[in-house]
């Protein structure tokens, strides 16, 4: 009896054994598959983590490379603001004004005299040459400083004095002589007509009657002439 129950003892502790290895087994892997999948969440979660910082870290750098850029901006225009000079009103006026050739119209072209149309040594009759290179230097230097020397006295005088006359001109043309004109050619239109009216209602068919009288009578003469 005794080695019935041993037995019996020994087989059902073998049973439970075996029944109960494979359970521990299948709990280990399983728990290893859950702390690798717990894991493999945690790095996804820190690389999710690390690209949201760098996202973060590019839009906040470009974000001040922005601010950096306008207030570059900002700075550059104040600079072209600060450099900017206020234009007068001499500045404004001769804007379009022509330093170069001040004769364009070409209105004084008969005094525009230089030292070889004035004077001239022909062949025959030559000096020495430091006397023809003092005298061209005189003619020009006396003509070019003596002009700019009166032109300080006289320019101002002379501009505010025809600026005045052109000035009572263009005023007398604008207000007086244009209107009277205009007023004169309106009356003159109003008689042309009354008169052209006149001529063609009485004296357009009296001419006329007078012209065939005449030619009758012209037709009636040549014709006694025939006869005779």
């Amino acid at each position: 009896m005794e080695t019935k129950e041993k037995s019996s003892q020994s087989g059902s502790k073998t049973n439970l054994n075996e029944s109960t290895l494979p359970l521990l087994v299948k709990g280990a892997t399983s728990e290893k598959e859950k702390m690798k999948m717990e894991s493999h969440d945690e790095e996804y979660t820190v690389k999710e983590k690390v690209g949201e910082e760098k996202d973060a870290d590019n839009n906040e750098d470009t974000g001040n490379d922005k601010e950096e850029t306008e207030r570059k901006k900002k700075k550059n225009k104040k600079s072209v603001k600060s450099h900017k000079r206020n234009v007068s009103y001499g500045q404004n006026m001769t804007i379009g004004l022509n330093f170069l050739d001040r004769d364009e119209k070409h209105i004084n072209d008969h005094i525009n005299v230089v030292f070889e149309d004035v004077v001239a040594e022909p062949v025959a009759n030559q000096g020495f040459d430091g006397v023809w290179r003092v005298s061209y230097l005189t003619f020009s230097l006396t003509k070019y400083w003596i002009y700019r020397i009166l032109a300080i006295v006289v320019v101002v005088p002379c501009s505010i004095l025809w600026g005045l006359v052109f000035s009572l001109l263009a005023l007398l043309n604008v207000w007086f002589v244009t209107p009277l004109l205009k007023f004169i050619d309106v009356i003159l239109n109003i008689v042309k007509r009354v008169w052209t009216a006149v001529v063609r209602t009485l004296l357009e068919p009296l001419c006329k009657s007078c012209g065939t009288c005449l030619a009758t009578i012209n037709d009636t003469n040549h014709a006694t002439r025939q006869v005779v």
